[in-house]
């Protein structure tokens, strides 16, 4: 119990650090200025080939059950501003089925690299009148594994009976960070995520465009806040002073005094509950009311210097 004691005694004080959430913002906007757009598919030619040559089809992949393959129109009934035509893709699920079912269109090793967000128009209709939603993914060999698919993909929703502009940052699309050689697009309607059993979408001018404002990848390197905070008042020594100003109180000893401590159990258990108490309560940033949640000491030293 003694050893105990000594350990636990030692933990007056909480020590502290500031851990930082960083947040990717994913929610494609509509206001960024457009440098530079590549036009992958306007649906405005009497075949199917995209507009840099590559052809397109329907697919459909079934688990189970049965679904009838997406029916695919170029539909001039459904212009957009500006005329021309659209892709207009209906789909019907079997009842209790799981199944994907979609459109595709395929590139030679298109080079995305200039281009930051994917660009599209959609709109949806159904008999119930219910929204809709759809998978957008493009896709490319590994580079050291070619026989190997990867997939960035983003999931559209709340697709309703008029023109949409979607704009999905490239980065978003998690599942490939070297946006060269890119192999296809493929649009994916889920029966698991299908509000009603049929429905029709409409779909055009797919487009790679350049706005100079990508969002953060996964894999980018990433400033903390508790960094950032530093960096705004000074750096990380005046950030720490200014921290240590706003305490309510500060340890005046690095360790208890073991020979001070109580010998009966009851009495050293209730000296630790108040002294971790009070702990507390002096580590307490007067300006918001919160405890600090942990701090390090210099050795044998409880100068803030240190800390």
């Amino acid at each position: 119990m003694k050893n105990v004691r000594l350990l636990v005694s030692t933990i007056f004080i909480w020590a502290t650090a500031y851990s930082a959430a960083v947040i990717a913002t994913t929610n494609p906007t509509l206001t960024q200025a457009v440098n530079q757009r590549l036009v992958l598919h306007d649906f405005n030619r009497t075949e199917l080939s995209n507009n840099i040559g590559g052809g397109s089809e329907t697919w459909t992949a079934k688990s189970d059950g049965d679904t009838s393959l997406t029916t695919l129109e170029l539909a001039a009934s459904e212009p957009r501003e500006g005329g021309g035509s659209a892709l207009k893709l209906s789909y019907s699920f079997a009842t209790d089925t799981t199944a994907e079912t979609g459109f595709r269109t395929h590139f030679n090793n298109l080079d995305a690299t200039p281009y930051d967000h994917l660009e599209l128009w959609v709109k949806y209709h159904n008999d119930q009148g219910s929204s809709g939603s759809f998978k957008v993914s493009f896709s490319k060999s590994d580079a050291e594994a070619p026989e190997l698919i990867k997939h960035g993909s983003f999931m559209a929703t709340n697709i309703g009976n008029e023109w949409k502009r979607i704009r999905v940052p490239l980065n978003a699309m998690n599942g490939i960070s070297q946006w060269s050689d890119i192999q296809s697009l493929t649009i994916t309607f889920d029966s698991r995520q299908a509000d009603a059993q049929q429905g029709t979408y409409y779909f055009d001018d797919i487009a790679l465009i350049k706005t100079s404002e990508p969002d953060p990848a996964a894999l980018d390197a990433v400033t903390p806040l508790k960094k950032e905070w530093e960096q705004s008042l000074g750096g990380r020594t005046v950030a720490r002073q200014q921290l240590w100003k706003r305490l309510v109180g500060w340890p005046s000893t690095h360790l208890v005094d073991k020979s001070q401590l109580p010998d009966d159990d009851n009495e050293f258990l209730k000296q630790l509950a108040r002294d971790t108490w009070q702990g507390l309560d002096a580590l307490t940033d007067r300006e918001h009311g919160l405890p600090l949640d942990t701090i390090r000491f210099g050795k044998d030293s409880v100068n803030p210097e240190h800390s």
